[in-house]
């Protein structure tokens, strides 16, 4: 098997026994990690959340006359990161509400719906400069997020930071088929999962891939 192909079979299977790890994600210990990190305070009250029977085609959805994200419990089963991203968006619907608030004096709800309307007439719900929003609020935070849940369970990180990190340790030190603990504790620190599991597991790969660490 060539190198490369080792690689993404050696991935392959670290995700999928991280995705088991994720299987029932959605508990309230997690949904508190994501609200606490990443919804502000104001003078509407905090976040809630809690499951709803949405429409299929939906994963989740801010209510701001009940100051709660409601979640479709039917997607919760095994699709950690989509929903991660999906909470993240919703998350941030929640903080733009907070925003508007502080200026819309006894009616903070009122004014929410007004202007969030007032977008989606003007240009479309895609185009709505408070969906454009959320959608870059949850790109950006999405790998933070994962590590941060990742560790919360264990070290492990779902889909991204530390298969980047082995990737790009494997890149650079496959023609010299060695590298240093440093050199790799630095790429792992650089992807925020460098944590002794995932050092340890790390060695093991490169080793079936063919490089040394010393």
């Amino acid at each position: 098997m060539k190198p490369e192909d080792l690689l993404k079979e050696v991935v392959r299977r670290t995700l999928e026994e991280t995705v088991t790890v994720f299987d029932e994600w959605m508990s309230p210990d997690v949904m508190e990690i994501l609200i606490r990190t990443y919804a502000k305070a104001g003078g509407v009250g905090a976040l809630g959340w809690e499951y709803a029977p949405l429409r299929a085609r939906v994963w989740g959805e801010f209510r701001a006359g009940s100051s709660k994200l409601y979640v479709n419990k039917s997607k919760t089963n095994g699709l950690f990161k989509q929903q991660v991203q999906t909470i993240l968006h919703e998350i941030q619907h929640w903080n733009q509400y907070v925003e508007v608030a502080k200026n819309a004096g006894s009616s903070p709800l009122s004014a929410w719906s007004h202007v969030y309307n007032q977008e989606t007439k003007a240009k479309g719900y895609w185009k709505n400069s408070f969906e454009v929003d959320a959608r870059r609020f949850a790109d950006l935070h999405l790998e933070e997020a994962m590590a941060m849940l990742g560790k919360h369970y264990g070290g492990k990180v779902e889909g991204g930071s530390y298969d980047r990190a082995v990737e790009e340790i494997f890149d650079e030190y496959e023609d010299a088929g060695v590298a240093t603990r440093a050199q790799v504790g630095a790429a792992l620190k650089a992807h925020d999962s460098n944590s002794p599991e995932n050092m340890k597991k790390a060695i093991e790969m490169l080793a079936d891939l063919g490089i040394k660490v010393r």
